[in-house]
């Protein structure tokens, strides 16, 4: 049995990210094998959440509760439909803003210059077609639900779980881009930022809160983004462990998250993105130096651990550590109990 096979205990938080280089997905453990899925990232031809809930001996079909879809780029939502197809009944969560492109996918239309997109696109088509069909043959079947600013979600589960965006603003600008597809005659509108469209969630168990912060990008736009998300009220508690948004990217980042929205010894987690040479060093510095413990699912190649001053060497250790123990499954994972520290 691999030493990391064993499930957590009934009473035991996990949160487990999976990075390997181009995709990213995450499960959370809520207690008494109740689990939520983030996103979806394929570890060879299978869905990751499938491949890991299958190593800890659990059946996805019984134990998923909940399945989110932050936003609908390829490397968040690759073998999203097979995890739909296998949890029949379960609660399905996609962003309310979708761009016009997504949205042709979900009506079947023709798309053209979607190259970058395709495998999303298929993955959305699958995962409506699924939702669809169910609905038809039970009309008391789950239908999708579309996440915004403050919005609770799963409110029968034993948990809280908030989506913190997209904000009004962004939906607005959303709803603006499908003039032009309904109305030749309408203004144009410049396309949409998909990085503005993602669901952050604020998942509170116990006495613990996570802040995963999907890809959401910063910018200078006070009703967008993650000023929307620091400008409205952010729950109560902060947050313990933050999962990095955007892969570590510079855009992505803003340090009023770190000062308002998180306890000073949170716990972050950073997926790479290779393609883009994410996260980049100095970025990644920066990380480490604002969390006393910050995780790496992998490491770009351009990425090297050097030697910073104390603090951050231990923490870039940590980080080098987790990536060899990890480096054929490429996730980092966290286990807590009540009243006890995080245990990587």
């Amino acid at each position: 049995m691999k030493k990391w096979s064993t499930p957590p205990q009934a009473d035991e938080l996990e949160v487990c990210i999976y990075g390997p280089g181009i995709g990213e997905s995450i499960l959370v453990h809520i207690g008494n094998s109740q689990w939520l899925c983030i996103d979806s990232a394929k570890s060879k031809h299978t869905a990751w959440p499938l491949v890991y809930l299958s190593e800890l001996g659990l059946d996805p079909a019984k134990c998923i509760k909940l399945i989110v879809a932050t936003h609908w780029h390829a490397d968040h939502v690759d073998g999203l439909s097979q995890i739909v197809e296998a949890c029949p009944g379960v609660q399905f969560v996609c962003s309310e803003a979708v761009t016009v492109a997504e949205f042709k996918q979900i009506l079947q239309l023709p798309i053209v210059n979607t190259d970058v997109l395709k495998s999303a696109h298929r993955e959305i088509r699958q995962v409506f077609r699924t939702i669809v069909n169910r609905f038809k043959a039970d009309p008391l079947h789950p239908v999708a639900i579309h996440a915004g600013l403050n919005k609770r979600l799963a409110p029968e589960l034993n948990v809280e779980i908030w989506a913190l965006s997209p904000s009004p603003a962004d939906l607005a600008r959303s709803k603006l881009e499908f003039q032009n597809l309904y109305d030749p005659s309408a203004a144009p509108t410049a396309a949409i930022k998909e990085n503005t469209e993602c669901v952050v969630l604020y998942i509170k168990i116990g006495d613990q809160v996570l802040l995963l912060g999907s890809d959401l990008e910063h910018n200078n736009h006070p009703q967008s983004g993650w000023k929307s998300v620091l400008a409205a009220p952010i729950r109560n508690t902060p947050a313990s462990m933050f999962k990095i948004p955007h892969h570590g990217s510079e855009g992505a980042h803003s340090p009023s998250i770190w000062t308002t929205a998180l306890q000073q010894a949170a716990i972050a987690v950073v997926t790479p993105y290779t393609r883009s040479t994410l996260p980049q060093q100095n970025q990644l510095d920066l990380y480490t130096v604002q969390s006393q413990t910050t995780f790496a699912t992998a490491l770009p190649k351009a990425v090297s651990v050097t030697r910073p001053p104390a603090v951050a060497k231990r923490t870039l250790n940590r980080i080098k550590a987790a990536y060899a123990v990890n480096q054929d499954m490429s996730f980092v994972r966290l286990r807590k109990k009540a009243g006890e520290h995080w245990q990587a």
